[in-house]
């Protein structure tokens, strides 16, 4: 195992993570799907998929939080949302790119930023409401 690998996996609880992230994604990926689908559609006024999408990703970072034992709630839960919006944003412009479509790249900044605050929000809530008899491991 390299010396960068050995580094991250002892700042950072991959476990707490990666649990966030996937409860993230059951949550975001359907609504983000419905909403393009909508999005489509030529339908208006449709604020419910984003909505669904940053509450997914903030109770994802909120799981991460709560079951790190870092004493790092903040960036577990910023991980875990950041994770799910790489992924799906990777295979969204990838999509876009071979379709040929537009890329809104101000979109794509502004959704990196509300995944972020979402997963601020989820590490703070997940940081409070975690188990407080938690061992903070290396």
């Amino acid at each position: 195992m390299g010396a960068g690998r050995l580094a991250v996996s002892r700042a950072v609880d991959v476990r707490a993570v990666a649990s966030g992230a996937a409860l993230a994604a059951v949550i975001a990926v359907p609504a983000a799907l419905i909403g393009q689908a909508v999005d489509d559609s030529g339908e208006r006024g449709s604020f419910v998929a984003p909505l669904v999408i940053l509450l997914g990703l903030a109770a994802g970072a909120a799981v991460a939080a709560g079951l790190q034992h870092r004493g790092t709630p903040l960036t577990h839960g910023i991980l875990a949302a950041a994770t799910v919006f790489v992924v799906v944003q990777g295979i969204g412009v990838i999509r876009r790119l071979v379709a040929g479509d537009e890329i809104s790249w101000a979109r794509v900044f502004s959704s990196a930023v509300l995944s972020v605050v979402a997963g601020t929000v989820g590490g703070l809530i997940g940081g409070r409401v975690g188990p407080r008899d938690r061992e903070v491991r290396p």
